[in-house]
């Protein structure tokens, strides 16, 4: 199974899997610094970037998935963890 590569603007912004703005994405979403790995709030690894071109950068589609997949399992976590009232 191959894995496709994904430009920016088919993974941020409404209607992507992660739907957030372009500032929320760099700032929290992209991995930046090696000595903070994860997602602001969360412990939810950033997203890696690889470039494929000067000005071209894309991330790989199984990361995309498995990092909206992580933030689902740590939602999930955080309310099985709560008691029921």
């Amino acid at each position: 199974m191959g894995t496709k590569l994904m430009r920016l603007y088919q993974i941020y912004g409404r209607g992507n899997p992660i739907p957030v703005g372009k500032t929320k994405f760099f700032e929290d979403i992209v991995l930046r610094d090696e000595a903070d790995p994860f997602i602001p709030g969360t412990r939810v690894r950033r997203l890696r970037l690889a470039n494929i071109g000067e000005r071209t950068p894309v991330a790989f589609e199984d990361e995309v998935t498995a990092l909206a997949e992580a933030i689902r399992k740590q939602r999930d976590d955080a309310a099985a963890a709560k008691p029921a009232t």
